[in-house]
């Protein structure tokens, strides 16, 4: 059996033939222009066909392990009949898979076979990738700024995104989320700082040598094409190959469940169902990364809590990196590893979910994180120490918070943070007393919305769904030590011993 290597010579459009037995000698060299390959592949059998100098057999050998294949205890010879033609487009990969499987097919070399199982894939044409070959995609922003004339919109952005991670730029309208975004893309050019891609300096990138994909609101969907032209159209400019088309937008297709809408036009489908079109259109490219700008904004509620569902079985099953943004704290409370809360242009904290529930560093982050929002008290520092603070709050009444206070004085004024679901109805000696004015019922859970005894503000308690309290009533709300959080007069928290966290949330 022999192993055929191509060539391709983007200058002269030849190929350079090389045929090797099964010792991996050299038997023959001819240059073969494309009329004749064609002619030489119809007389030879399937074997491994690749561009020398990008390392193509190493990719190969590497492509093993997707069939179930441990390539160490392979013989030395394999595989497919792979076309790389003008412009670095590729061509049939269905009919590779087929030949990979055969029995007589050959690997290349024992060298090449170690290599290939000890490094990560290599990526070769990036636009035309349609093998599950992930390329890296490290995303790392230093000092990052960006202005509108004497407006400045963002403020010494320093994030490092890793390999596969979804991280979601979450904060109110006018924060410079999406402004954030456009930047990585490459839409807008940072004022000062430098955006790097896996290391390298990518500001003067152009959006299309940065290989990301990006996914807007309002879809961008051609009104005058069925969902396979939308689907494919990036790919047809590249001038892919057809049957490589094909194989793509089915494949990202069948992720999304969108297989039978394919004939459709955008017209005739649903929101939902133009936004998967949208991200399909983005899964065709391979990109490395994934960008998405407020993609669930236009969609009803129920709508929007089915694609959050979809969104994070997509990141599961491309496990490539996924840059989102939205004003809504519970899409990033679902979808993301890590949020970054964005505020006047400055990150206010990065961390996990929960990380940023039970812990968050200042009252922006507090308030902005959880829905309903969490009450916020004013009060005044009775006593302190490094392991509870009592505070006094308007109404009179003593609460401990378990807090490291070391840093606080007596008569210091300071904000009393307690979560609606964390106050226990009924009170004991760490309590508060609150009057009803309206209660919410919701047939799992109830929320009592009232204000503290002896002042106007205002705070809500998670209740019982079966919970008989009535508008007008008073109840006494018990605070736990270890849940409660506390802020100084710069709104920073007071930092909270991690042994005594609440895990609810």
């Amino acid at each position: 059996m022999e192993i055929v290597t191509i060539g391709l010579d983007l200058a002269k459009s030849v190929f350079q033939v090389h045929a090797i037995d099964g010792d991996g000698d050299v038997v023959v060299r001819k240059a073969l222009r494309r009329a004749q390959v064609r002619r030489f592949f119809k007389q030879t059998p399937p074997c491994l066909v690749g561009m020398e100098a990008c390392g193509t057999s190493h990719f190969w050998a590497r492509e093993l392990t997707k069939l179930g294949q441990d390539v160490r205890q392979m013989p030395p010879a394999y595989v497919k009949p792979y076309v790389k033609r003008q412009k670095n487009d590729m061509a049939d990969t269905e009919a590779i898979c087929e030949a990979a499987q055969r029995s007589t097919m050959r690997f290349v070399t024992p060298k090449i076979a170690a290599r290939a199982k000890a490094d990560p894939p290599i990526a070769l044409a990036r636009r035309t990738e349609f093998w599950s070959a992930r390329p890296m995609a490290r995303v790392e922003l230093s000092q990052v700024c960006k202005s509108f004339g004497a407006a400045t919109i963002l403020r010494d952005i320093d994030l490092t995104i890793a390999d596969g991670e979804f991280v979601v730029f979450v904060g109110p309208s006018g924060c410079g989320k999406s402004t954030l975004l456009r930047i990585i893309a490459g839409l807008e050019a940072p004022s000062q700082g430098e955006i790097r891609l896996d290391g390298e300096v990518a500001n003067d990138a152009s959006p299309s040598e940065r290989g990301m994909a990006m996914v807007f609101q309002s879809y961008a969907l051609y009104p005058h094409m069925t969902v396979f032209e939308n689907m494919a159209f990036a790919l047809k400019l590249a001038k892919t190959p057809r049957k490589a088309i094909e194989n793509a937008v089915h494949a990202a297709a069948a992720i999304l469940n969108i297989e039978a809408l394919l004939d459709r036009r955008p017209k005739a489908l649903s929101g939902g169902q133009r936004q998967r079109v949208a991200i399909g259109r983005a899964i065709v490219r391979q990109p490395r990364v994934f960008l998405f700008d407020e993609p669930l904004s236009n969609l009803d509620a129920a709508l929007r809590v089915h694609m959050r569902y979809e969104f994070a079985k997509l990141h599961e099953t491309l496990k490539t990196t996924m840059i989102y943004v939205t004003h809504d704290q519970v899409e990033a409370m679902t979808l993301a590893d890590r949020i970054v809360v964005l505020s006047q242009g400055n990150i206010a904290q990065v961390g996990a979910p929960l990380e940023l529930y039970q812990r968050p560093d200042n009252l922006f982050v507090a308030g902005f994180i959880g829905s309903p929002r969490i009450n916020l008290l004013a009060g005044e520092v009775v006593a302190a120490g490094p392991t509870e603070a009592a505070v006094r709050l308007t109404s009179g009444e003593v609460i401990r918070v378990e807090v490291d206070a070391s840093r606080a004085r007596p008569g210091e004024r300071v904000t009393l943070g307690v979560r609606p679901e964390h106050f226990e109805i009924g009170g004991g000696a760490n309590a508060l007393s609150a009057t009803v004015r309206f209660v919410e019922l919701l047939g799992s859970t109830s929320y009592a919305y009232g204000v503290l005894s002896g002042s106007d503000e205002e705070l809500t308690a998670q209740l019982a769904a079966d919970a008989a309290v009535r508008a007008g009533q008073s109840l006494r709300l018990g605070v736990r030590p270890d849940t409660a959080l506390l802020f100084d007069p710069a709104g920073e928290a007071y930092r909270r011993p991690r042994a005594g966290q609440s895990q609810a949330a």
